[in-house]
């Protein structure tokens, strides 16, 4: 399985334990400071990963919703008929441009540091993929 993790920078430690637990059980994943380099032309290369991925996680938090990033990657995901699991890092809302989301289910990982907890939850993000 190969997932795309989409994130905000500022929420860069929370990308780096899902990826973590993730590769742990076998996962490749996609994290763009992971596998970028400077001569990589950046919005094609995300295009590319996101049509090469199985699933896209969406890392949805303040930072997340706020990111023009964030949202073209789940909109390309959702255009390309990709599954998207949300993972939610905190209690924002979607932000308006995501609104075909609204009715998803997500996985509360506001309490991602309690390591159980967390290592649990990056589990069913798999399995929801």
């Amino acid at each position: 399985m190969r997932v795309f993790i989409s994130y905000s920078r500022k929420d860069v430690n929370a990308a780096n334990t899902i990826a973590d637990v993730l590769r742990a059980r076998g996962v490749d994943v996609f994290i763009d400071f992971q596998r970028l380099t400077a001569l990589d032309n950046f919005p094609e290369r995300l295009a590319l990963e996101i049509d090469a991925c199985d699933v896209l996680v969406l890392l949805l938090s303040e930072h997340a919703a706020a990111s023009k990033w964030v949202v073209r990657e789940v909109q390309y995901a959702d255009h390309k008929s990709k599954p998207i699991v949300i993972a939610r890092l905190d209690s924002v809302s979607l932000p308006h441009a995501l609104f075909f989301l609204a009715y998803q289910d997500y996985i509360d990982c506001t309490d991602f540091l309690a390591d159980d907890v967390f290592q649990a939850k990056t589990v069913s993000v798999v399995e929801l993929a």
